[in-house]
Order: C-alpha cells, then sequence, then structure tokens
C-alpha cells in the first residue's frame, strides 16, 4: 500500500481507503495506477487488482503527479531580487502547485499588479511560460489518459464489429459508457483514429482468414 501511494504521489491514508472499499478512487487516479503498472485499465475497471502484485512499475511522469519535492521557505519580504529570484524559479516550473502569475503574488502575499509593477518584463515573460508550462503538462496528462483508453476503444471496437454493427462515433460512445469510460470533447478524434485503426486490423484478418480457407478448400479440391 506504502509502495502504490508513493508510485502515484497519494498520501496513504487516501490508498487505504480505496483498498478497504471505504471510497473509491477516481478516474485520474486509475489512469496513473494504469500507466505506472502497465496494467490495461480493463483490468481495473473489472477490480483485478491482483495483476498489480506482478507488474513492474515504471515512473509517473513528475509533471502529473500530485505533489513532488520538498517544500521550499517562500519569501515574505518585498525584496527586488528575492521576488524576481523566485518569479523565475518558479516560471521554470520550481513549484509545481504554482501554475500563474498570479498564484505567484499570492504565494509572495503581494498584490498581483504591484508584482506587475515592480517586475513588469519578468512577470510578461513569466506568464507566457506558464503558459506554455500548463500546455505541457495538460498535454502530457492526455497522453497519458489516451494511453490508458487505448484497449478500451479497440476493445469496444472490436465488440461492435463482432456484433456485426458500424463503428459510429455514437456506437462507440455509448459502447464506451457502457464500460464506464466518459470520453473528453478532445479525446473523440484520437478515440476516432485508434477505432479506424482496430477495425482495419480486423478486417484484414479477416481477409486473410478468407484467403486461407479458399486456398485449403482449392487444394483439398485439387
Amino acid at each position: 500500500m506504502a509502495h502504490l501511494a508513493r508510485q502515484i504521489g497519494r498520501n496513504k491514508s487516501v490508498v487505504a481507503t480505496w483498498t478497504s472499499e471505504s471510497a473509491r478512487p477516481g478516474w485520474d487516479v486509475l489512469c496513473s495506477v494504469s500507466y505506472v503498472y502497465q496494467v490495461p485499465l480493463t483490468e481495473l475497471l473489472d477490480g483485478e487488482v491482483s495483476v498489480l502484485a506482478l507488474a513492474e512499475p515504471r515512473t509517473l511522469p513528475t509533471s502529473v503527479l500530485p505533489r513532488q519535492g520538498r517544500k521550499r521557505r517562500l519569501p515574505i519580504k518585498r525584496d527586488i531580487e528575492e521576488l524576481r529570484e523566485f518569479l523565475e524559479r518558479a516560471a521554470l516550473g520550481g513549484y509545481t502547485r504554482i501554475a500563474s502569475v498570479k498564484a505567484v503574488a499570492e504565494a509572495l502575499r503581494v498584490d498581483v499588479r504591484t508584482l506587475y509593477s515592480l517586475l513588469p518584463e519578468e512577470a510578461k515573460s513569466a506568464a507566457e511560460a506558464f503558459r506554455l508550462l500548463r500546455h505541457q503538462r495538460s498535454e502530457e496528462k492526455n497522453a497519458m489518459r489516451l494511453e490508458s483508453l487505448k484497449p478500451v476503444i479497440v476493445g469496444a471496437t472490436k465488440e461492435l464489429l463482432t456484433s456485426g454493427l458500424k463503428v459510429t462515433r455514437r456506437a462507440l460512445h455509448q459502447k464506451l459508457r457502457d464500460r464506464g469510460v466518459e470520453l473528453r470533447w478532445g479525446e473523440y478524434r484520437a478515440a476516432k483514429i485508434l477505432a479506424e485503426d482496430a477495425a482495419s486490423a480486423v478486417l484484414r484478418q479477416e481477409k486473410r482468414r478468407h484467403e486461407t480457407g479458399a486456398a485449403y478448400e482449392a487444394s483439398g479440391n485439387s
């Protein structure tokens, strides 16, 4: 339990509530566990947690950890150089919970307008750096989530094809909902590509099976 909590960056007491079934982990937590232990999300959704003991964990990207690193002393005095140093360090991702100039101002206990007036150029540069940093963290989270969703989407696609149904957006969405998965708005395009690739693979497999059967019958007749 302690090892699991450390791997996904959660408190041991929180993990204990999951193992005792007093509470249920959220979707982001399941994605993190699926990524770290390289276990398909479908097995976690089915309650197959015993596979975690056999898996070899990998490190979760630091940008998606809830908390990391040791606590640093926050400057209280409004010394210009100290403010500049803190602002630059925060803009480089030195404080995982600070992702905007406003958050920097709150941590420094100064008004954000004061911060912009004292360090106008640095604050503008930091604002742009924070925007890129937030985008990067969002992209990494989305990539990790899609990697966890891939086997679920492929399985739903194959199930539709086996049932003789077309893999439409509505049908795929309903199948994923039946499996407890709710796609976000920006994930439909990636899900469609994954579904199309899975459908093509199934069709190729069916074609090879048909050609093999035809060749076998032809050789038998001859």
